[in-house]
């Protein structure tokens, strides 16, 4: 087509369009209702685009439509929305709504023993104020804001009056204390649980629970779950707990010599190194908290050698049967020093498994003072952070870390003290320390600890 056609045509659609317009070319402009105005638009709209089109080929000198450009965009999709210039007028779809992100982040903290000797039992000062809380004062903010915390109480609650070494019975204003701290789960089974025989086991299960905590490794009835079950987030956290046994006693299980009835015995999380019945009780438990909807398993073991800073075969076996069974974490307590913690690798391959081989006393009179050492004035509060796929039902990512943790003991006035110091920014600052001063002591204590836990773990898919 020449030039002057291409000029005749242009005029011919330029005349059209002001038709379309204004209702004709030296007409008066009616009152148009307004839809018919929109549409009208529209149509003159199409008529731009066809004379885009045609003068688009006519300058490429071919009949076809070449569908790309420079910018990546076809010309087509370009078009098309040429088309659609005003449908955001009427019939606008509604929003997409956005997906919550399938990603749970978690934040865990476990700590160890909570035992008190006698002289711990002072349970009140001399205006009568409890003072149960000052064990936990300076890792309340703490353990409150974890999304779930674990705590051993290595006491029975018997009721009556409390008593220490050797044979313990827990003052009962320690249930709402722990409750306070902002602990969620109490782990009941330790070797000195029968300490105060039947009763004492039952009656603990049911103070606590009167205190709003779950209880792991004991039970009321044998038709009770063997595991906790806590809800957080969404998901669902099953946490086993178990002790290791003694020697069997009159042809009854026994836990630190002292023997088990027969009807205590399906009450109680225990188990008999070696025996391979109690090993598969223990997968079989993990493997039922599986089947009870738990996205994940924490495995809480009391066992180990007393006073060694470092994990036995037996713990080893252990936390190695679990890891397979597919526990996600493994915390520990029994022997009232420290043990390193590690990444444990399921025999099959898959996430490691953060295992804490023994996180020390949480509060205790085994000090320095005492005749003991100063490895057993130590503990941590251990920290899981990890992040869960809901979608892949998996651990993706995650860190194990820990807040080192001194007990203190200190005179004041009259009363004697006791209370656990955490590592902070502020720890120079910390008023027990101030009254007590223990500075130094604390700050060779933490120390110690990292030396002997090392920096934080972590591991991402």
């Amino acid at each position: 087509m020449g030039t002057k056609q291409a000029s005749d045509s242009n005029r011919m659609y330029a005349h059209v369009i002001r038709q379309c317009l204004c209702g004709g070319v030296g007409s008066p402009p009616g009152r148009m209702h307004t839809r018919v105005i929109r549409r009208m638009r529209q149509v003159a709209h199409l008529l731009v685009v066809f004379l885009l089109t045609a003068m688009l080929a006519l300058s490429s000198g071919c009949a076809g439509l070449d569908e790309s450009v420079d910018d990546g965009q076809s010309l087509r999709d370009r078009l098309n929305a040429a088309t659609r210039p005003f449908d955001g007028e009427e019939d606008t779809p509604p929003q997409a709504q956005a997906q919550p992100s399938p990603t749970v982040q978690l934040d865990i903290v476990a700590a160890g023993d909570i035992m008190l000797h006698y002289p711990n039992q002072v349970r009140y000062d001399s205006l009568g104020n409890a003072v149960f809380g000052d064990y936990f004062q300076f890792v309340t903010d703490v353990v409150s804001a974890a999304d779930l915390a674990i705590c051993n109480i290595e006491a029975p609650f018997g009721g009556g009056e409390p008593s220490g070494y050797p044979i313990f019975n827990m003052a009962d204003e320690m249930a709402p204390a722990v409750a306070a701290a902002g602990f969620d789960v109490a782990i009941t089974t330790n070797n000195h649980m029968l300490d105060q025989y039947a009763e004492g086991v039952l009656r603990s299960v049911r103070l606590l629970r009167e205190n709003g905590l779950l209880v792991a490794g004991s039970r009321l009835e044998a038709s009770e779950p063997g595991y906790a079950l806590y809800s957080i987030k969404g998901l669902r956290i099953a946490v086993v707990a178990y002790t290791y046994e003694t020697s069997a006693l009159g042809g009854n299980r026994a836990i630190n010599g002292l023997p088990m009835s027969e009807e205590l015995d399906p009450l109680i999380n225990s188990y008999t190194s070696g025996s391979q019945d109690d090993k598969a009780e223990i997968v079989a438990q993990i493997e039922a908290a599986r089947s009870a909807g738990a996205d994940l398993v924490i495995s809480y073991f009391h066992n180990g050698i007393e006073y060694s800073q470092q994990p036995s075969d037996e713990q080893r076996e252990m936390a190695q049967l679990v890891a397979d069974a597919g526990a996600d974490i493994i915390f520990a307590s029994h022997p009232h020093v420290l043990q390193p913690m590690e990444l444990l690798e399921p025999t099959g391959g898959g996430t490691p498994v953060p295992v804490y081989w023994a996180m020390g006393n949480y509060i205790s009179n085994q000090r320095l003072e005492s005749g003991m050492d100063a490895e057993n004035e130590q503990g941590i509060l251990a920290n899981v952070q990890l992040s869960y796929n809901t979608n892949e039902k998996q651990v993706t990512a995650l860190t194990m870390d820990y807040l080192p943790l001194w007990v203190d003991r200190y005179h004041n006035g009259e009363r004697t003290v006791h209370t656990t110091i955490a590592q902070t920014d502020t720890v120079a600052d910390n008023p027990a320390l101030a009254a007590s001063g223990h500075l130094e002591r604390a700050l060779a204590a933490f120390e110690q600890i990292r030396e002997l836990l090392g920096p934080p773990l972590s591991w991402s898919r």
